[in-house]
């Protein structure tokens, strides 16, 4: 897949979020997002403590992220719970 997509894929989850947390009435100061860059994810495959680990781009986890700035930390408790409703979480990683 291209990186394109995965910009595109990062920037609508933003917007879901966006929508999620407005849905809950949870206020926020932002929510950002982030592709990991080619050169990115290359470093990181070839880390020392990485390697073996990737077999695939399917083992990455991590090529678009997500990050909810709340006011509250009452607030931030919401969010981890709207996203154990909303979402596959994978402990682990």
């Amino acid at each position: 897949m291209r990186r394109r997509s995965y910009i595109a894929f990062t920037k609508a989850l933003q917007q879901l979020f966006k929508d999620l947390l407005a849905s809950q009435g949870i206020d926020f100061l932002a929510v950002e997002g982030r592709t990991k860059s080619r050169q990115s994810l290359a470093q990181k495959v070839r880390r020392e403590d990485k390697v073996g680990r990737y077999r695939s781009l399917d083992d990455v986890t991590d090529l678009s992220g997500i990050r909810v700035i709340c006011y509250l930390k009452e607030d931030c408790e919401k969010v981890s719970e709207l996203i154990l409703a909303n979402f596959e979480v994978d402990p682990v990683n």
